[in-house]
């Protein structure tokens, strides 16, 4: 169950989480951000740069895009903006023709606007059923598609087939930074950027600050010199390289089965009832701002279902299906 809102007139209010209830086709009765959709992100599969966005492919979450001038994360592009998927398997960005093009488990899809009025191209019409967009790529002249073991060139502005071969016969193809499946060494002088907030980075390998072993799917340098790191839990490391270090940054839900909601002062905070229990998130809308509180490294937490939420002095009072968890915010702290 993803946590779907109507910006303008249920955030203020309460929010409001459905079943299914966003399809791929854009309503033209609303702008691309009038109806946004939250929901838990997965990996992070491929990251591209825009004219002021970067842009994250995530395995189950959309597109996220980061703001490249306001220094800050934005509404991300969902099934609810007209995707034909939230599983995304690449994204680019042309910067030629201006076009963001989105690889997904359904297909291609691509849009000028890079918002809204999103075009669907079926695989069926561009490689086949079992069409799996491992890279996105682009010339001046054509966009290109790495799949398995072939390589499609498209029409880079219609996405027309144009032919499908085993080596591109074109060079310089700009691609998009694709998931990788194996160890990512970064290469100096990244690999000694100092990690914040606890982050242990030795190597290749990424330890994150509760011991946790992660790694990174996604590497990818800006143009602005930047360093970009996607992450097998959807975790987000942007290095900069000014100052020399790797900050996180977070996006998405703690639990996808959303079954308390609560507005706050500040955020919302937000409670599931996934199989396994997950944890409990809070989220600033204002700042696109998220903090998961997760069962497995909060000894106070025992793992259980979410059912409520309160507000009650100054606590928050989460009932779930083996008690009580109450949080204070002004500590940080679970009892």
């Amino acid at each position: 169950m993803e946590l779907v809102s109507y910006r303008y007139h249920i955030i203020p209010i309460l929010g409001i989480f459905s079943f299914n209830l966003l399809f791929s086709q854009y309503d033209p009765r609303f702008n691309p951000f009038d109806w946004i959709t939250i929901t838990e992100t997965g990996a992070i599969t491929s990251i591209s740069e825009g004219y002021s966005y970067i842009y994250f492919g995530t395995e189950k979450g959309g597109v996220l895009r980061y703001h490249i001038y306001a220094n800050e994360m934005d509404i991300s592009l969902t099934m609810a903006q007209g995707l034909s998927s939230n599983v995304i398997q690449s994204v680019h960005f042309d910067f030629d023709t201006g076009i963001l093009w989105i690889g997904t488990d359904t297909g291609l899809n691509y849009s000028h606007m890079r918002e809204g009025g999103w075009t669907h191209i079926r695989k069926r019409d561009i490689g086949g059923r079992n069409l799996k967009i491992h890279q996105i790529g682009s010339t001046k002249n054509n966009l290109w598609l790495r799949s398995n073991n072939q390589y499609i060139k498209l029409d880079h502005v219609s996405g027309i087939l144009i032919s499908i071969m085993s080596f591109p016969d074109e060079e310089n193809i700009n691609w998009s930074a694709s998931f990788s499946s194996e160890r990512v060494m970064l290469p100096e002088p990244c690999d000694n950027y100092f990690m914040m907030d606890g982050w242990i980075y030795n190597n290749g390998y990424l330890i994150d600050p509760h011991g946790r072993d992660k790694f990174i799917t996604v590497f990818y340098s800006s143009r602005y010199g930047d360093i970009w790191l996607g992450i097998n839990d959807g975790v987000i490391l942007k290095g900069d390289f000014h100052m020399e270090t790797f900050y996180p940054i977070h996006f998405g839900l703690s639990d996808l089965n959303v079954s308390a909601l609560l507005k706050s002062q500040d955020g919302f905070w937000i409670g599931g009832k996934s199989t396994p229990p997950q944890g409990i998130t809070f989220y600033d809308h204002r700042q696109h701002y998220f903090k998961s509180h997760e069962f497995d490294i909060n000894i106070n937490m025992s793992p259980q279902k979410i059912y409520s939420v309160l507000n009650v002095n100054n606590e928050f009072w989460f009932g779930g299906s083996m008690g009580i968890l109450v949080y204070n915010e002004k500590k940080d702290f679970w009892r």
